[in-house]
C-alpha cells in the first residue's frame, strides 16, 4: 500500500502541500483532446489556490510533448507541474485529488482511494455514435460498478475547464468556509474522513485551537487512514468510530469513541453503555 506522506517525502513535496495528479490518458489521441483540457483546469485550480502544484504522470516523449505544448497554448506553462515518465500509482497517492481520463485509471485511482474527476473527450462524430449507443448514464468505471454517479464525471461538451476545476476543488476541505461558518454558538468542528482519505487535520487543528473549539474526527471510513505520519483520530480531540452495518469495521451497531484528551476521557466513560 502507498501512503500519501511516505511518497511525498520521496517526491520531495512538503506536508501539508495542494497537490493535484492530472492524468490525461496514456494515447497520443487522447492528449490531442484532453491535453488542453487539463491544462486549463489546472490553471483555473492555481487562480484559486496559489499554492497548489501539479503531477502529471505521462508515458512516452510524444505524450509529454504534447502535454508541454498543452500548457503553452493554455498559457499555463508557468504553472508548478511536475511530468513524471510512469509513476502513475506514486502521483495518485501523493495527490489531494486526481483529474483523470475515463478508462483503467480510474479503478487505479479508486483502489488507492483518492477522491477524483472522470473527464473524456473524443471526435464529435465518434461521439455522437456512442450517445446512440449509450445504454447507462454512466462513463466511468467506479461510477459503472457502483451503478451511481459516485464522482464527477463531464464528457464531451460538458468538459469545460471551469466546471472541472470547481467538481476538484469541492473535494478538498475549505478551512476558509468552515471558519465562516463558526458562530458565537459554535462548540465544535467535526471533520468527516471519506473513502479512506484524512480531512486537513492540520488547518483545522489550528482553526479549532484558535477559537477555542472542540475537533472530533468521524473515522468510520477511513479506518487505518494517516495524516501528516500520525494515524487518523489522534490529531484531534476526539475520534468517532461507528459500527454500524454499513461500516467499514462493523458488528451490527454501536462504535467506539477515543480520546487522550483528560478532560474528556472521563466524560465519555460515563457514556459506556449505550449504543
Amino acid at each position: 500500500m502507498l501512503f500519501r506522506s511516505q511518497v511525498r517525502e520521496q517526491l520531495k513535496i512538503r506536508s501539508g502541500k495542494r497537490v493535484f495528479t492530472l492524468l490525461p490518458g496514456s494515447r497520443q489521441s487522447e492528449l490531442r483532446y484532453l491535453g488542453e483540457v487539463f491544462a486549463r483546469t489546472a490553471k483555473r485550480v492555481h487562480e484559486r489556490l496559489p499554492d497548489a502544484m501539479f503531477l502529471v504522470p505521462l508515458v512516452s516523449r510524444e505524450t509529454r510533448a504534447q502535454f508541454e505544448e498543452a500548457l503553452y497554448r493554455a498559457e499555463a506553462d508557468s504553472l508548478p507541474v511536475t511530468i513524471l515518465f510512469g509513476h502513475a500509482a506514486e502521483a495518485i497517492a501523493a495527490a489531494d485529488a486526481v483529474l483523470v481520463a475515463s478508462g483503467t485509471a480510474t479503478l487505479e485511482t479508486a483502489l488507492l482511494r483518492k477522491p477524483m474527476v472522470i473527464t473524456y473527450r473524443m471526435s464529435p462524430t465518434t461521439w455522437r455514435m456512442m450517445k446512440r449507443m449509450r445504454y447507462q448514464p454512466w462513463v466511468g468505471l467506479p461510477n459503472i460498478l457502483s451503478r451511481e454517479f459516485i464522482v464527477p464525471e463531464r464528457i464531451q461538451d460538458d468538459a469545460q475547464p471551469q466546471a472541472v476545476a470547481e467538481d476538484a476543488l469541492r473535494w478538498l476541505d475549505d478551512a476558509d468556509a468552515v471558519e465562516r461558518a463558526i458562530t458565537p454558538r459554535t462548540k465544535a468542528i467535526i471533520a468527516v474522513h471519506l473513502f479512506g482519505n484524512p480531512c486537513e487535520l492540520g488547518r483545522l487543528r489550528r482553526l479549532a485551537d484558535k477559537k477555542g473549539l472542540i475537533l472530533i474526527e468521524d473515522c468510520a471510513q477511513a479506518w487505518g487512514a494517516r495524516w501528516d505520519q500520525k494515524p487518523i483520530g489522534t490529531v484531534g480531540h476526539i475520534a468517532c468510530f461507528s459500527l454500524q452495518n454499513s461500516k467499514h469495521v462493523t458488528c451490527g451497531d454501536g462504535g467506539v469513541v477515543a480520546s487522550s484528551d483528560e478532560r474528556f476521557g472521563p466524560l465519555l466513560q460515563r457514556f459506556g453503555d449505550k449504543g
